[in-house]
């Protein structure tokens, strides 16, 4: 007997999530919507999903990685994206871990937690309690879909270094900059927008500038006007022109 083959159903895109994954998905333009929709469905067909230990995808879990992702590129070409698998673990990833020790010739062991990665050959791994708690890191907020999909846009032409594929006055431009502003967050000159795991190395400075540019677009203009606007500008987008500005705050209190 020829037991029939069950061929397991392909998550597609829930268009229910989106206004709960994209924030102020109301204050979007129509064209501006259809582009992360259209984006996000791209990712959806194109990429691989895999679920890591028991871990089930559903088309929420999808649909909200891929919407996050979307934002992303919803002023280029998912096509940028070098991303071909996506594997979604239910929590996350303790990994042991040895490294050089204080002195030389010795090894030191410890464990990383490890909320996301991407690397060179289309891979991004993702912990699902990361991606949906939208976690803070104190006053910074950490959005691991954000970050990680900004490692993939970086890699587009080939290399982690803090530059995705971009040529002419806008690369120089972006390069001097966010050049001065990598070596001010090294020397501990906060401007208060950019987590400071961003002076770790120039792709972990451009992807924590991403997620400053989506979650936190009128602080970082603020601080930092010109930067904004080179960042902006790479991304094909501006963010605060559908993000609400922030309650000022009186910091002497009622009278």
């Amino acid at each position: 007997m020829v037991w029939p083959f069950r061929r397991r159903r392909r998550p597609g895109l829930d268009l229910g999530v989106m206004p709960r994954v994209i924030d102020h998905w109301y204050r979007m333009g129509d064209d501006h919507r259809d582009r992360i929709i259209a984006g996000a469905g791209d990712l959806v067909s194109s990429i691989t999903w895999e679920a890591a230990r028991g871990m089930h995808l559903d088309d929420e879990i999808v649909s909200t990685i891929a919407g996050r992702a979307s934002l992303l590129v919803s002023g280029r070409s998912t096509d940028q994206l070098r991303v071909r698998t996506v594997v979604v673990h239910r929590s996350t990833v303790v990994l042991d871990t040895e490294t050089s020790g204080p002195a030389g010739g010795t090894r030191s062991e410890g464990r990383r937690h490890l909320h996301g990665q991407a690397d060179d050959s289309g891979l991004v791994l993702l912990a699902w309690d990361a991606v949906s708690a939208g976690s803070r890191d104190g006053r910074y907020r950490y959005d691991v879909v954000l970050h990680e999909f900004a490692h993939s846009l970086d890699v587009g032409d080939g290399m982690f270094d803090g530059t995705p594929a971009v040529g002419g006055p806008l690369r120089d431009r972006w390069i001097s900059i966010a050049s001065e502003r990598f070596d001010e967050l090294r020397a501990g000159q906060d401007r208060g927008v950019l987590r400071p795991y961003g002076g770790t190395n120039t792709a972990e400075f451009f992807a924590v500038a991403v997620e400053a540019l989506f979650d936190r677009p009128h602080q970082l203009r603020a601080a930092d006007p010109d930067f904004y606007a080179v960042l902006a500008d790479l991304m094909g987008l501006d963010p605060c022109s559908w993000v609400p500005a922030p309650p000022i705050v009186n910091p002497v209190g009622p009278s």
